[in-house]
């Protein structure tokens, strides 16, 4: 079984960050991780994923 992971990187992504992860969900149903990692936010991607991160296969990472 193949194993894919991706990463994203966003900074300010709330219009787009919906349909990236629909569109890898779309394409790869057999992704194993997706990890989002926050380069400074300071919209409301976070509010959006939220509800997501309890998907085991998600991760979140805030750069410090």
């Amino acid at each position: 079984m193949k194993k894919i992971s991706f990463v994203i990187l966003t900074w300010n992504s709330d219009k787009y960050i919906t349909n990236c992860i629909e569109s890898i969900n779309t394409i790869c149903n057999f992704c194993t991780q997706i990890t989002i990692v926050d380069n400074g936010l300071t919209d409301n991607t976070i509010k959006i994923l939220k509800p997501e991160l309890t998907v085991k296969k998600w991760k979140y990472a805030p750069v410090t």
